[in-house]
């Protein structure tokens, strides 16, 4: 029972601390990032912080060279390169595809690590755009918060976390409040 307690405490604080950074994230003149690690961060942002259900969401990720030295991305983008996870304002995750689910799996085969790379030099930036119904399928109105976490290929093994997006579905029908 207090293994219970203590689960349901953690998760609370980690869902204010996430809170607390989306909210520190609120100024959008701004490119804002996720932690630098290596030299390297990651941001995600979306076009506007409402939508309605069903309506599509678009989730624009780049990478950026903070560092003095080029770094390798996986030149063929793949989205399973990305890992994306989406939670609901309880902390409780959203389920993804199964594809998404299988893409998430460690790759292996005999053609693991004959793949293409891109290489960023010190201060570039490489971004993309994916709908997030590339993952999920957001069906119920609600705050929703999404991460995603990208994989560097000249890093043995690592990757770049992004920031943290805050947004909101509404039922069809419902307006935006003021």
């Amino acid at each position: 029972m207090k293994t219970i307690a203590y689960a349901m405490v953690a998760g609370v604080v980690l869902l204010v601390l996430l809170v607390e950074a989306v909210d520190e994230n609120k100024d959008k003149s701004k490119e804002v990032w996720g932690d630098t690690f290596r030299g390297v961060a990651l941001s995600i942002s979306l076009p506007r912080e409402q939508f309605k259900v069903g309506e599509e969401i678009d989730i624009a990720i780049k990478f950026k060279n903070f560092g003095d030295k080029e770094v390798s991305l996986l030149g063929e983008d793949r989205l399973s390169d990305y890992r994306a996870g989406l939670f609901r304002a309880d902390g409780s995750a959203l389920a993804k595809h199964e594809w998404a689910r299988k893409a998430d799996e460690p790759p292996s085969g005999p053609w693991h690590g004959s793949r293409s790379v891109a290489r960023l030099s010190p201060g570039e930036q490489y971004g993309r755009t994916v709908p997030l119904k590339t993952w999920f399928d957001v069906k119920d109105p609600g705050q929703y918060y999404l991460v995603v976490v990208g994989r560097i290929w000249s890093w043995d093994e690592g990757s770049a976390m992004s920031n943290l997006v805050r947004f909101s579905v509404v039922a069809a029908d419902e307006q935006k409040k003021p």
